[in-house]
């Protein structure tokens, strides 16, 4: 446990020295993150109050972070960007945390809890985004809500189950898509087997309605925030560029490539065993709820993504880290220390990103050769030199 967390503040540390870290609106800019100053940072520097501008919906939608933000701004008499900082490490560290009781009720070995640690911390997606631009935290408010609705399910724990759909609707409404496999986890997944159908039906009810009021009282506080401007879904799905003047098929392809990169290594790491867990019903269904919520980018016009592909998709990594413990769990170690220590070497360097980080890659083009090498030889010394019982 103490060597854990150890571990663990050490990823933290090694994140926080290598992240780029410049000005505010330079991030911005540096990232095309103009979401942040046409609409968050707005909300933030009026908070209390309301305003009076109409604001798209779909961004008045994610205020909870940027109100709260605000208001703990002018109330302490702090820099906003501080404020936001100060959010982003607090969502990072409730993360992390809520990982690691997921982690340790798998019973995975001490191992594969680092591996699945770093795998976390690493992905030059997860978090090295909003340390960066810390007024997209709205997605990190989701990623916690993801996060704490897999707690609650594995432990068949109904009240983190409705505070992680809570969590995550504060966040952005792309956990709908989930509802499926998650009223599906509680029909079929044996740990629920405490609970008769009768019970199982009364609560899925139960969890839809609160989902769907709760959806409700975000939508109402949002148009309360901003009178919205409510775009057109038609124009936004992946259909409309089929059939648009737009359309190019290497674009699409682009778009496609961008949403799949951050689960590069997992492809890697899964990779010739993946069928094996055929029969292992938890493996599947983490499987299907990490990719419900990339489903959101994959059915989007890539001219709305507009390159941000691999940060959406990232929103469903936690279910499918966790689909990688379940798959490791039987793993005991690395059959010598020193292929252990060059795993993380690779898995550090995998993590630096051309924009995000001010060491590694100098452009998009180095980053991809970069990301896709140090990718293959991550899950190489992984696959090559580890041992199971």
């Amino acid at each position: 446990m103490k060597n854990n967390l150890i571990f663990v503040l050490g990823l933290g540390i090694v994140i926080l020295l290598t992240n780029r870290w410049i000005e505010w609106n330079q991030a911005i800019e540096l990232v095309s993150a103009g979401d942040v100053s046409h609409a968050y940072e707005k909300i933030a520097k009026i908070a209390p109050a309301f305003l009076t501008e109409s604001l798209p919906f779909h961004h008045t939608q994610r205020f909870f972070i940027h109100y709260v933000v605000g208001c703990v701004s002018k109330f302490f008499d702090l820099q906003l960007y501080s404020t936001y900082l100060g959010a982003v490490l607090a969502c990072i560290t409730i993360v992390v945390l809520v990982f690691h009781f997921i982690l340790k009720h798998l019973e995975v070995s001490n191992t594969i809890y680092r591996v699945c640690m770093g795998i976390l911390f690493f992905s030059p997606y997860t978090f090295r985004y909003y340390l960066l631009v810390p007024g997209m935290s709205a997605d990190l408010v989701f990623i916690l809500g993801v996060a704490l609705l897999v707690l609650g399910l594995l432990k068949v724990f109904p009240i983190f189950i409705f505070l992680g759909m809570a969590v995550s609707l504060l966040g952005r409404p792309t956990l709908l898509l989930g509802l499926p496999v998650i009223l599906s986890w509680t029909f079929l997944e044996p740990s629920w087997k405490y609970f008769n159908l009768k019970n199982k039906i009364i609560l899925s009810f139960i969890f839809l309605l609160w989902c769907f009021v709760f959806l409700k009282f975000v939508n109402w506080f949002a148009v309360k925030i901003s009178p919205g401007i409510f775009p057109e879904v038609k124009g936004y799905t992946i259909f409309s560029f089929f059939v648009s003047s737009e359309f190019n098929i290497v674009k699409l392809l682009i778009h496609y490539l961008r949403i799949f990169v951050p689960f590069l290594l997992l492809g890697f790491l899964f990779f010739r065993h993946f069928l094996k867990n055929k029969k292992n019903l938890l493996f599947w269904l983490h499987v299907f709820l990490g990719l419900s919520i990339v489903a959101q980018p994959f059915f989007t016009n890539p001219n709305t993504v507009i390159g941000n592909g691999a940060r959406l998709s990232t929103l469903g990594v936690v279910p499918i880290i966790v689909a990688l413990g379940l798959f490791l769990r039987n793993a005991t170690k690395f059959s010598n220390k020193y292929y252990e220590v060059f795993f993380f070497i690779f898995l550090f360097l995998f993590s630096l990103h051309h924009l995000y980080s001010w060491l590694g890659p100098f452009s998009v083009n180095s980053f991809a050769i970069w990301y896709t090498l140090l990718a293959f030889c991550c899950a190489l010394t992984f696959k090559l030199r580890f041992r199971s019982n």
